[in-house]
């Protein structure tokens, strides 16, 4: 990284291991300085820069206290370099924690002002982005007024009395900058409310580091597209439930369950009582999905809306209201917060990530009557249902209800091994219209003490069949490094040194359909070079492939043979977007591993087609003779008999292209038969060209990396795996990064 000599005024490139005692200018005037990069090298100097005024002053006040060095954005961060954007945004925070003191230059604050909250308040700097962490990171922080007169530090008595009204920040933070990580993302959020950047994208690159967690730059894409990023990896990393906990007043009747930017977080700032400074516990999960998020939590039928709890804060468990739309919950009356009561029963449920104006202008043609909230309608519970949810039934020991189920139907109970991204509502009485609001839900008490005698038989059944839910918008890793592990510093570097060299080099990359085999598992290609680097020229050899036609490919390179898709990817790739995240399909026996896993069909009662949570429970209810017969509705997944009889009928000699499309009719009935059971283009075999490059050439690709950066990687320092671990986790990142850039 960069630094001002504080006596000669030159730039230095030095090593980020080992940096020498450095202060911080953090200020909102003055112009941007370009530094000369013809000289990069470790412990090199740059040429003399021209420094303003602000920044040579700074050096003043650096050499009085002993340090050499400075550094400010303006002048250490060459701007026209991406990847040098990118890594000061990734570093910005510990780079603020490493320093020795941060000098914050208030260039409008008159000299001899005192310490009047309105003469400070009205100071440019609290209103800029960048400088909100510049102001909390550090460990000592010095204000300086427009003369560069000192007017106290950070903890002063003087200052602190007037920081929290003029930023929001409560004393506790500023007096302990380490405290960060214990204060709710919601309220950090709500510091940056009414911040500005010169930049749009900048308002939410600027939170990243406040947030905890990394994330891309790619300017241009527009403040709200980079302020939805920041929201998805706050969503992925956390479980700080006070993400969910915005308020809107834009007059928009309907929202998706994320925040659009950080203003929506300001009645945060000033919420009574220090607990609500603390993360929000949320007591379920959260997956990222292409259809939506996938929420676990506790909920409770209120009126004519579900009470979703996103969080306990302060002794209470505060919650969104929703309804049902299109299949997807949507959070309706955002201009407040609700209270959980204690009696809600938990849930999962398919919520919109957000509402655009196309689809709320939809909502509001459809009927002149205020859309998804009838006049004067409100649920009809009856009498002898407990007011506390829509449906709570317990069953005696004889399997009858003690009490008769509810006029309104229910489709779904929470399982593990649900897999439908539309998890509520899988058939046209799902949608919310008039009449006909959340009459396939019903919360389940499946808590149950009186099905205690259940549980042996189920025992079995659950722990094969028991996965991670559909709709994780992540790659799943069956290895993982410790988060405190050196090497988890080292992945963000590695994706950017070979993400884009990768998919260049899959450009002319040569991938054809394989040769129609019976059973025989297609072995991993192998490629001819074991060059780190990406080349056109580096054709593999194919090996172990068994050719019932026994073609032969003369004259002709290829580099890899198509991956074979998840047939509900291949019907409906937007929807099922996950499969390519998730799994990677070789052989047939691949594919059915994967709908096992991710598509099983969920037990449910062919009569009223009610989901439940097991198979004996639904044996259960079939024998209780209770229900009546609904309208067929479509179930999605598949029966395991079904894939047992399929696999049956390949061992026998039926080639993998033929045994794929009985899968695919099997599993998704009704659905136009693709032209080809592969990944032949598009995303798909973007996806499966990153995957087979990475299985060749990563562990070189991490070698040469790690020499190059200097970073020890072998020998007796880190235990054996780890190295197979980093190839594991940084293959989830790529792939994750190729998924990402062709969404946004």
């Amino acid at each position: 990284m960069r630094l001002i000599h504080t006596f000669s005024y030159v730039l230095h490139n030095l090593s980020e291991s080992n940096l020498p005692p450095f202060a911080v200018l953090s200020h909102a005037a003055g112009q941007s300085c370009c530094s000369d990069t013809d000289d990069t090298s470790s412990h090199q100097t740059t040429a003399r820069v021209d420094l303003d005024n602000s920044i040579l002053a700074a050096c003043g006040k650096a050499a009085a206290r002993g340090l050499s060095y400075l550094w400010v954005g303006s002048a250490c961060i060459e701007k026209t370099s991406s990847l040098e954007l990118q890594e000061a945004v990734s570093f910005s925070i510990r780079l603020l924690r490493a320093a020795a003191v941060c000098f914050v230059h208030l260039h409008d604050l008159p000299a001899g002002s005192g310490y009047l909250a309105k003469a400070w308040g009205c100071c440019r700097y609290w209103r800029r982005s960048w400088t909100l962490q510049e102001l909390i990171a550090p460990s000592e922080v010095e204000f300086f007024d427009a003369d560069w007169d000192h007017r106290g530090s950070r903890s002063s008595p003087e200052v602190l009395a007037i920081l929290p009204a003029i930023t929001g920040i409560d004393k506790s933070i500023l007096l302990d900058s380490s405290a960060l990580s214990r204060v709710a993302i919601g309220v950090r959020l709500s510091w940056a409310a009414g911040r500005e950047s010169t930049r749009a994208e900048d308002a939410a690159y600027s939170l990243a580091g406040i947030a905890g967690v990394n994330m891309s730059i790619r300017y241009g894409e527009g403040a709200d597209q980079a302020f939805a990023r920041l929201v998805n990896k706050i969503v992925q990393d956390t479980t700080d439930g006070s993400i969910f906990a915005w308020t809107s007043n834009d007059g928009q009747a309907v929202r998706g369950l994320l925040p659009r930017s950080a203003a929506e977080f300001r009645h945060l700032t000033n919420s009574p009582g220090a607990d609500c400074h603390e993360p929000w516990t949320f007591d379920g999960s959260i997956q990222l999905s292409s259809g939506g998020l996938v929420l676990d939590s506790r909920a409770s039928i209120q009126d004519s809306s579900l009470v979703f709890e996103i969080g306990r804060t302060a002794g209470k468990s505060m919650g969104v209201r929703l309804r049902m739309l299109d299949n997807l919950f949507v959070r309706v009356d955002p201009s407040s917060l609700s209270d959980v009561p204690r009696t809600a029963n938990r849930c999962r449920i398919t919520a919109a990530r957000d509402v655009d104006a196309e689809t709320l202008r939809s909502i509001q043609n459809r009927t002149p009557r205020s859309p998804l909230r009838p006049p004067g309608q409100t649920w009809h519970i009856p009498r002898h249902i407990p007011s506390l949810s829509l449906v709570s039934v317990k069953r005696e020991r004889s399997g009858r209800p003690k009490t008769p189920v509810s006029e309104y139907s229910a489709i779904q109970a929470e399982s593990p091994r649900t897999t439908s991204t539309t998890l509520l509502c899988e058939d046209d009485h799902g949608s919310c219209s008039d009449d006909e609001e959340f009459s396939d839900f019903e919360i389940i008490d499946y808590d149950d003490d009186d099905d205690d005698e259940d549980e042996d038989e189920e025992t079995d059944e659950e722990d094969e069949g028991e996965e991670e839910p559909l709709g994780q918008d992540e790659v799943r890793e069956t290895t993982s490094l410790n988060p405190d592990h050196p090497f988890q510093s080292e992945r963000e570097g590695l994706v950017r040194r070979y993400h884009g060299s990768i998919l260049e080099w899959s450009k002319s990359a040569e991938y054809v359909a394989p040769p129609d085999r019976t059973s025989v598992p297609r072995k991993r290609l192998k490629t001819a070079a074991s060059s780190p680097s990406p080349s056109p020229d580096g054709e593999m050899v194919l090996e172990g492939v068994q050719s019932s036609q026994k073609e032969t490919r003369v004259g002709s390179r290829i580099d890899g043979y198509f991956h074979l898709a998840c047939p509900f990817n291949k019907t409906n790739t937007s929807r099922y977007k996950d499969c390519l995240l998730e799994d990677d399909l070789r052989s047939i026996e691949d594919v059915v591993s994967h709908l096992r896993r991710r598509h099983p069909k969920p037990p449910y009662c062919p009569k009223c087609r009610i989901i439940l949570e097991t198979p004996t429970a639904r044996d259960a209810h079939i024998r209780n003779l209770a229900c009546q017969v609904r309208h067929p509705t479509a179930i999605e997944g598949v029966d395991e008999t079904r894939l047992v009889e399929l696999m049956r009928r390949g061992k026998k000699g039926l080639g993998e292209a033929e045994t794929w499309r009985q899968i695919c009719a099997v599993a998704c009935p009704g659905a136009s038969m693709p032209g080809s059971p592969y990944l032949e283009g598009g995303l798909g075999l973007a996806v499966s060209q990153v995957r087979d490059y990475w299985h060749e050439k990563g562990r070189a690709c991490i070698e040469e990396y790690m020499s190059e950066r200097g970073v020890p990687f072998a020998g007796e320092q880190f235990e054996a795996g780890e190295l197979d671990c980093l190839h594991s986790v940084t293959l989830a990142d790529l792939v994750r990064r190729t998924i990402e850039d062709d969404v946004c």
